[in-house]
C-alpha cells in the first residue's frame, strides 16, 4: 500500500512537472496575442493621428483662403458706406454737367448693386 501511495505521489509530481511547461506555453501564446493586438492598436492610433494632422493642415489652408475674401468684402463694404455718406450733390450753375453725372453714376453703381463674391 505504501508503495502504491509513493507511486501515485511520484506520478502526480511528474504530471505537475509535465503540465508546467504547457502552462508556460499557453501563457506565452496569450502574451504574444496580446502584444500583437496592442501593436495593431498602436499602429491604428499612429495612422489616425497622421490623418488628423493632415486634415488640420488642410483646414488651416482653407481658413486662410476664406479670410482673404472676407477682408476684401469688408473693404468694399467700407467703401460703399463711405459713398452712402456722401451727400447728394446738386450741380451749381458753374459745375459742368459731366462731373455731376459721373458722381451720380458712381454712387448709383456702388449703392444700388449687390456685390457677389
Amino acid at each position: 500500500m505504501d508503495k502504491l501511495i509513493k507511486e501515485r505521489e511520484l506520478l502526480q509530481e511528474t504530471l505537475e512537472k509535465a503540465s508546467y511547461p504547457e502552462d508556460v506555453r499557453r501563457l506565452e501564446d496569450r502574451y504574444k496575442e496580446e502584444i500583437e493586438r496592442l501593436n495593431k492598436k498602436l499602429k491604428w492610433y499612429a495612422e489616425n493621428q497622421k490623418m488628423l494632422d493632415q486634415d488640420t493642415k488642410k483646414m488651416k489652408a482653407k481658413e486662410e483662403e476664406i479670410t482673404k475674401p472676407k477682408s476684401r468684402i469688408q473693404e468694399l463694404q467700407s467703401e460703399v458706406s463711405k459713398l452712402n455718406s456722401v451727400p447728394n450733390v446738386t450741380p451749381s450753375p458753374n459745375t459742368p454737367s459731366s462731373i455731376y453725372e459721373n458722381h451720380i453714376s458712381i454712387k448709383d453703381t456702388f449703392c444700388s448693386k449687390k456685390h457677389h463674391f
